[in-house]
């Protein structure tokens, strides 16, 4: 391959995004002989953890720089791989799962600090929307051949993930950062000083709103998104049918990636959000037919809206923040989504357990899509006051 075309931070967001066992690690462990509940105090596990890396995450990024921290990361999902590939009992696994927490809360945050260093030149919108779609089209070929692998090999998918992370640190190597960015990154950040800073940026409104409402946003869907094959099979696919209609909401979130910038360039950033989140109301009504086609419509409009809306609010704290705070700050959002995602996905589990699935998806979708809204509305009155 050539080295030019490795060394390019789109390239390397498709390959860090090479994960084949996301949707099928579920069925990996069931193929074991693990229980529901085994396979649910390994998820709460990797939520947790994930919690109380977020902050240290942004502190260690802040200190060493993004590149460095991220290094790191790719070894400890490298070791989450291994734990899974030898499997040798529960504890085994807790340790991975573990290592895969403290692994995703260190690139995640590290990386949109790189991109946003990363050729200055270009804005930070256009950059991200390529990232992003980079990074989806990984995630979906990644699935779709995982899935494939299962016929073949369960051992073969932990060692290609394996093999895909070691490609992604060599890539990661050779990403270039201009000398000014360099110098910015080189600054000593203590747990005290992180502290402090979101202190002061949380004395603002505005900044406290856009907090909440990407926390909050990004929580909640991410957690309705992770119960999407429970979602399909209660509306009677098969296995093989829900894969291909996840498949098909990635490649709408590609598309939703790569026309971010164009969209909100004819509409106007806010009004597009607020399209966008109305369009995203609408999907999760659609929920509540049992049409084969009305199901598949509403979950590309759900992902393509989603993807649309959380990657515009990522954006405009992007542009609220310095480089004095920037990681922090992702970190401190990353941390409250991170605590979202492990208080919401026990209640919603309770949820599904008393209310048919479908119902609880098209109440608490509708429900979030009014307070993002209320709360964006919030953030903008204060911001241009």
């Amino acid at each position: 391959m050539n080295i030019k075309l490795m060394n390019n931070i789109y390239i390397y967001g498709f390959w860090a995004s090479l994960f084949f066992e996301r949707t099928i690690w579920l069925n990996y462990l069931k193929h074991n002989n693990y229980s529901i509940v085994q396979i649910g105090f390994l998820q709460t596990i990797l939520t947790l953890v994930m919690f109380i890396s977020e902050l240290p995450s942004g502190v260690l990024t802040d200190k060493f720089g993004a590149k460095k921290v991220m290094y790191v990361g790719h070894l400890f999902i490298s070791l989450y791989l291994l734990m899974m590939l030898f499997n040798i009992n529960i504890g085994f696994l807790m340790f991975g799962f573990m290592s895969y927490g403290i692994g995703l809360a260190l690139i995640s945050g590290s990386d949109q600090t790189l991109l946003h260093q990363h050729n200055p030149k270009q804005t930070y919108q256009s950059k991200i929307g390529k990232y992003t779609a980079y990074s989806i089209i990984g995630m979906t070929l990644s699935s779709i051949f995982g899935g494939y692998l299962t016929t073949i090999s369960w051992s073969s998918i932990f060692i290609l993930g394996i093999f895909t992370q070691i490609i992604s640190i060599f890539i990661l190597v050779g990403i270039k950062i201009s000398k000014e960015n360099k110098n910015k990154i080189n600054k000593t950040i203590t747990i005290s000083c992180l502290f402090d800073n979101l202190k002061e940026v949380l004395k603002k409104k505005n900044i406290r709103y856009l907090l909440i409402t990407i926390a909050i946003f990004q929580g909640i869907m991410s957690v309705l998104l992770n119960f999407t094959q429970l979602l399909l099979a209660n509306k009677s696919f098969s296995p093989f049918g829900s894969s291909i209609v996840i498949s098909l909401g990635l490649l709408s979130a590609i598309i939703s990636s790569f026309s971010i910038e164009r969209i909100s360039k004819k509409m106007g950033r806010n009004t597009a959000i607020r399209w966008f989140l109305l369009l995203l109301s609408s999907g999760f009504l659609l929920l509540s037919f049992s049409n084969f086609t009305l199901i598949v419509l509403s979950l590309l409009i759900i992902r393509f809206s989603f993807e649309f809306v959380d990657t515009s609010l990522n954006i405009v704290i992007q542009e609220l923040s310095n480089d004095k705070i920037r990681t922090t700050l992702i970190s401190g959002v990353n941390t409250l989504t991170a605590l979202i995602m492990f208080v919401g996905t026990s209640i919603i589990t309770i949820l599904f357990s008393i209310f048919n699935v479908s119902f609880v998806f098209v109440i608490l979708g509708v429900v979030l899509v009014l307070f993002t809204s209320l709360f964006y509305l919030l953030f903008l009155k204060n911001h241009t006051t």
